[in-house]
């Protein structure tokens, strides 16, 4: 079954490693009745059955059950490939129970409509495998996607981490710079600057810390805030809809300061620093991290993309004036790695 076939493959992508195979060959082909993979994340073993659906399925399960899995703090995922019955239906209609020594998930993977069946009381997500089961679903006989298929199969998985529908926050964000520019001016002073909050390091070691936040709201002048408005609006859009309001707004002050505090200790002494760019740099960083760990595309843009656009700012740093690298730099990092750790303890 090509189905069974080409989700084994993206299993494989996943980090799944093969561990049974029922068949005339022995090899994951087009007469393999079942093959189960096996994943260790955080302690939990994660069990992946694929099994076709035309053939003794309950007995299959069964002796892959046997066979593979023991202990306890164990999750199986039964994935039974074929048209949806009555049958089967009720086979797959179990409550899931994450305190049991084998916590059992079993979905149809409907071969006719090409979509997962899954019972009201079972996770629909499981480390990755229902991408690879949607995408085995859709692929071709070599494995290979259609492009209209792989639009549609990611589009659905966009829309299932969306978090906020409708974005304001970016918005306001932008506006309370448009205020802050009108009373700096089109092409403020650094003395006005500093007037307003801009970051020095010989104010902030006399205890203006504040000065670590004012100074993200903050331009240099009209194309410096029109720049970083365009980038604002770009990822931080994208931000606040997959990252929610909240978790939005922290992430943005935070990496801003965090930006700030590496400008302060890379930069010359008496450096006067201004702009959201550090920030903007956070939210990348957050954003490249969460399309790379939850293989998602950002509206439109996936790691890769922004991988390129990450690539792209920070060189451009170097080949302008007047431009704090450091912040960039260091709002990127902070960003990356805070999304990698709220990443980690989510998983646990």
């Amino acid at each position: 079954m090509k189905e069974l076939v080409n989700t084994s493959r993206y299993l494989l992508k996943e980090g799944f490693l093969p561990i049974h195979i029922v068949g005339e060959t022995g090899n994951i082909d087009h007469n393999t009745h079942a093959a189960a993979f096996k994943k260790s994340v955080a302690g939990i073993k994660y069990y992946i059955f694929l099994i076709d659906a035309n053939k003794e399925y309950k007995g299959l399960y069964n002796f892959l059950l046997q066979k593979n899995v023991s202990g306890k703090d164990n999750v199986v995922v039964g994935v039974f490939f074929g048209e949806q019955t009555e049958e089967l239906s009720a086979f797959t209609q179990v409550d899931f129970d994450a305190e049991a020594p084998i916590a059992d998930v079993r979905w149809i993977a409907d071969t006719k409509d090409k979509t997962i069946k899954t019972h009201p009381n079972t996770p629909t997500r499981v480390q990755g495998t229902e991408e690879a089961v949607r995408l085995g679903l859709n692929a071709n006989e070599d494995g290979s996607l259609e492009a209209s298929s792989f639009r549609e199969i990611y589009s659905s998985r966009e829309k299932e981490n969306i978090k906020s529908k409708k974005v304001y926050l970016t918005y306001i964000i932008i506006a309370i710079n448009a205020v802050m520019l009108l009373i700096t001016g089109f092409f403020p002073t650094t003395e006005k600057l500093l007037a307003c909050g801009a970051l020095c390091g010989e104010n902030v070691s006399e205890g203006e810390v504040y000065r670590l936040v004012t100074h993200v709201f903050l331009h240099s002048g009209l194309l410096h805030f029109a720049a970083n408005s365009i980038g604002l609006y770009i990822l931080g859009t994208r931000a606040e809809m997959f990252f929610g309001r909240v978790k939005y707004v922290l992430y943005y002050l935070f990496t801003g300061v965090l930006a700030g505090a590496t400008s302060l200790a890379f930069s010359a002494p008496g450096t006067v620093s201004v702009g959201a760019s550090g920030a903007i740099c956070g939210i990348m960083g957050a954003l490249f991290v969460f399309s790379l760990v939850k293989r998602v595309t950002v509206r439109g843009l996936d790691s890769f993309a922004l991988a390129l656009y990450v690539a792209v700012s920070l060189a451009s740093g170097f080949l302008t004036e007047h431009v704090d690298n450091f912040a960039h730099f260091g709002g990127f990092i902070s960003g990356a790695v805070i999304e990698l750790i709220v990443r980690k303890v989510r998983d646990k």
